[in-house]
């Protein structure tokens, strides 16, 4: 099939998707569950459906990436996406792996060449992921079934730069870089559909350039959603590439966006947490939050009408989970962890329960009714999990800077 009619094909998918909006069916989408998208959809939410162990855990099994053996870039930095049976990540050194969920089998692996590698994104039977190559920042799409690749987009504001996490959907794929451009490529050929450029060109933290996109994006209806250095969160219509609306905080935004009915929430480096109506991107409501997380690319998690995030005391740098209202921005409770152990920046929703990762290698689960620890998983190696758990088929899925993918049952 030639480029020009691959791109047709695509954009008469993404209108049939936006003329349904992004809960639309079809035997695609039924095929996909929550662990098929980083964070769990499209909107961002950090929901997945489980199940996930009820009680404490045990190692199911253990798979260590070749960024264990010394790699620059070490570690499992995100979380895997899980389809069709199988677990697709990459580690920081720049290798693609493919493995059967249940059992760990290696199904291929690819060596990319990129560093820093983000979580692939999936659609049609392929991967898109972005890293750093030598050259500067390198976007590719590789073949789900087995790692070869399709093709590869590389642009001269793309030098030197860092490509941000992707969403693919309807033969489109989104995804910002370090330069401050928002691009949205045709799947199939990698050929530019539109290209987005932020207002800003400076940082909002440092007052220096450039001003760039690191938040990953987030879907509502037809309009895409993401942050950026320069303090705003931008709406841009995902069909024309045009400004919907845009929101200016006064910090960088890192971490994503999380999209529920009528309304986006997202955390500034500014030490707010807002709720803008998706729509017009008008205030519904702020509020302050804990300093020590923010800047670290901490991202909401939404479900039943309650907006968590992560916190500390700004003192003893010890953790706390806070919920507020989703309507109203109130806070309903707060969770202390005194003498836990500093958290990192991602939660993850499933049965009635919120899941982290913390620096010093535990995983914890916590009731979201009673605000009681559920259970805990200490990794032998102690080190760092930066990666938001993953929740599937009564599987619990993470990665560590130790270098390894942990699944727990």
């Amino acid at each position: 099939m030639g480029a020009t009619c691959a791109w047709c094909l695509g954009a008469l998918a993404l209108g049939l998707f936006l003329s349904c909006g992004a809960g639309c069916s079809n035997d695609e989408s039924a095929a996909n569950s929550p662990a098929s998208f980083y964070r769990g959809n499209l909107q961002r939410t950090g929901v997945y459906e489980g199940p996930g162990p009820r009680g404490p855990p045990s190692l199911r099994w253990k798979f260590e990436t070749e960024s264990c053996k010394g790699s620059y870039f070490r570690g499992v930095g995100l979380p895997p996406i899980i389809r069709g049976g199988v677990a697709y990540f990459a580690d920081l050194g720049g290798t693609f792996y493919a493995l059967q969920s249940k059992t760990g089998k290696e199904l291929w692996r690819f060596r990319s060449g990129l560093g820093l590698t983000s979580s692939p994104a999936y659609d049609n039977g392929l991967l898109f992921a972005g890293g750093l190559a030598k050259t500067g920042g390198e976007f590719l799409a590789m073949s789900a079934d087995t790692g070869e690749v399709i093709w590869r987009f590389h642009e001269k504001d793309m030098y030197p730069t860092l490509p941000t996490q992707a969403l693919a959907v309807a033969g489109r794929v989104f995804f910002g870089n370090s330069q401050g451009s928002f691009y949205a490529l045709d799947a199939a050929s990698g050929r530019v559909v539109w290209r987005f450029a932020i207002h800003g060109s400076k940082n909002s933290i440092t007052d220096q350039g450039p001003a760039g996109i690191r938040s990953a994006s987030a879907v509502s209806g037809s309009t895409i959603c993401f942050g950026a250095d320069d303090g705003n969160l931008y709406a841009v219509d995902m069909k024309s590439g045009k400004e919907v609306w845009s929101f200016r905080t006064e910090g960088s935004i890192i971490g994503n966006a999380a999209i529920v009915g009528q309304t986006v929430v997202f955390l500034s480096c500014d030490t707010h947490l807002y709720a803008l109506d998706v729509v017009t991107g008008k205030l519904r409501w702020k509020r302050k939050t804990d300093p020590g997380l923010v800047c670290t690319g901490s991202v909401p998690a939404v479900a039943d009408g309650v907006v968590y995030v992560l916190g500390d005391d700004g003192q003893t740098a010890r953790t706390s989970i806070f919920a507020i209202d989703l309507g109203t921005g109130e806070e309903k409770w707060c969770k202390k962890f005194e003498g836990g152990p500093l958290a990192n920046a991602s939660l993850s929703i499933a049965d009635g329960a919120v899941h982290w990762g913390t620096r010093e290698g535990l995983l914890y689960a916590m009731d979201l009714k009673t605000g009681k620890e559920r259970w805990r998983f200490q990794t032998e190696s102690r080190r760092e999990i930066s990666s938001c758990p993953v929740i599937a088929d009564g599987m619990i899925f993470f990665g560590s800077l130790d270098g390894c993918l942990y699944v727990l049952e």
